[in-house]
């Protein structure tokens, strides 16, 4: 079971396999609001946040996908925007 909570400055993601049985932790974001919207498990059991930062990207609010590996750890970020606000709440496509 995956734990997703967000916050104004961040996103927490922690993963349990039974209840009080904390596997791993990580926070994601930066200084500003962050936010996460979507969470996927992908077929070979790795992560994908979907949400948006004001942490970085071009302007107010941009698209923010992280792709993260099964413990929790970062593969690849994308920040999609120009200098107005964009917003996304959930992306669909093949990751290999």
């Amino acid at each position: 079971m995956s734990f997703l909570l967000v916050s104004k400055i961040t996103v927490l993601l922690s993963l349990y396999l039974l209840p009080q049985t904390q596997m791993w932790s990580r926070y994601y974001g930066g200084s500003v609001k962050d936010e996460a919207f979507r969470l996927n498990i992908s077929d070979n059991k790795n992560y994908i946040l979907v949400g948006l930062t004001e942490s970085f990207g071009a302007g107010k609010s941009d698209i923010y996908v992280l792709y993260l590996d099964s413990f929790g750890d970062t593969c690849w970020t994308v920040v999609i925007g120009v200098l107005s606000s964009f917003l996304c709440k959930f992306i669909i496509f093949p990751i290999p």
